[in-house]
């Protein structure tokens, strides 16, 4: 930018982020907003599921960051291990779970991020809820820990905006909620067939 200012140039540059390519892993409710998301903000993003024709090891081969997002099942606990991430994803990529702990197997990502494979990672969930002052995620160099806080979910969080919302005149919140995220994933959930935007 100073660059710009010096040579009194208007022109505009990306920001490195909006470059990476990102993968999150899950296609429901939430793995869908997080990928909308994404989209609106310039990321490449795209998602994956079970379903998805393309192979999941193609895909975090091409992906910067990964984002589990995924419900918890046999088929995908430990679906973020040594074989995946750390073996597959290109080298500096990200991973990101803020689905449930039991899909990453933390040793494997331990050694990962600790051996430069994996640049870092950011984990909201862990398989010990809350983590033990021992754990060994907390001393390891590249990996965030957050307290199981991206989906706000107690009662006092969730009734805080709807006690908002009903104090606010109804021709207001009709135009308003709309354009939501979270009000349009919760039309979309009562109306699952209307179109994602």
């Amino acid at each position: 930018m100073r660059r710009s200012s010096s040579e009194r140039s208007w022109l505009r540059h990306p920001l490195p982020i909006a470059r990476h390519r990102v993968l999150v892993l899950g296609t429901g409710a939430m793995g869908g907003e997080i990928v909308d998301w994404l989209v609106r903000v310039g990321l490449q993003a795209r998602g994956w599921n079970r379903r998805s024709p393309e192979r999941l090891a193609a895909l975090l081969g091409q992906s910067e960051v990964v984002v589990c997002a995924l419900p918890l099942t046999e088929a995908t606990e430990g679906i973020l291990d040594a074989r995946a991430p750390s073996r597959r994803c290109r080298a500096a990529a990200m991973c990101v779970n803020v689905a449930r702990g039991a899909h990453v197997v933390e040793p494997d990502l331990i050694a990962a991020v600790r051996s430069g494979h994996l640049a870092g990672a950011a984990l909201d969930v862990q398989r010990r809820e809350p983590m033990p002052d021992d754990d060994p995620l907390w001393s390891v160099p590249g990996i965030t820990i957050t307290p199981h806080i991206a989906a706000q979910s107690s009662p006092e969080v969730i009734c805080r905006p709807v006690r908002g919302g009903a104090a606010r005149p109804a021709a207001r919140r009709a135009g308003a909620e709309r354009d939501r995220p979270v009000a349009r994933l919760l039309a979309r959930r009562r109306n699952p067939r209307q179109p994602r935007r």
